[in-house]
């Protein structure tokens, strides 16, 4: 599950036997159902009884792989990937051409769920795109909008004063609407 996507109608069979102990048929008689899957499956440090939904644990398990991918980009398998399907970009622009093998396919599949999860800190914005990467909390990826046109690959250290202590309020009132210009104002700019 760490490696592959694995089919939803082969997670369906490995949950089966779970579901089956608590709810199936004993003697020719269904079981009575106690409990619902929503608690059997809620974390047991919140009640529940810890049941993994396969499909998700699947995407969460492909996301740690890349999560690899990215903090160690020397291991042979990042350089391998690296290597095939990002030559001369990074992981999060790499696609997934027709051609991908089923280990790429994959592993984009866990991408989408670890970028919803990922959000830069700032430090001093030189490397992070204004357009482009996930840096605003609550707000998705590439749906940032801004007021006035800005270069897709503009970073957000043009938002910070000249000495680079503070958020130069201004730019960022011109250039967002205020809710979001309000959210970006709370973020810590330095590092």
């Amino acid at each position: 599950m760490s490696c592959f996507r694995i089919p939803i109608s082969i997670c369906e069979k490995i949950q089966r036997p779970i579901s089956n102990f608590w709810w199936g048929v004993k003697d020719g008689r269904r079981k009575l159902h106690w409990k619902s899957w929503s608690w059997l499956s809620a974390p047991k440090n919140l009640g529940g009884m810890g049941f993994r939904e396969m499909t998700l644990f699947n995407q969460a398990m492909l996301g740690k792989q890349c999560w690899r991918l990215l903090t160690d980009p020397n291991s042979l398998c990042a350089r391998v990937l690296k290597g095939r399907y990002f030559p001369q970009g990074d992981f999060w622009t790499a696609n997934c051409p027709r051609s991908a093998s089923y280990t790429w396919r994959s592993i984009m599949h866990g991408k989408e769920l670890l970028q919803k999860g990922v959000l830069w800190r700032i430090g001093d914005g030189k490397r992070v795109s204004i357009c482009r990467d996930n840096w605003i909390p609550e707000l998705t990826p590439r749906t940032v909008l801004t007021t006035v046109s800005v270069p897709d690959n503009q970073p957000v250290s043009s938002l910070v004063t000249a000495d680079g202590q503070a958020w130069n309020e201004d730019a960022i009132r011109r250039l967002f609407k205020e809710d979001i210009a309000d959210k970006i104002l709370k973020i810590h700019s330095k590092a």
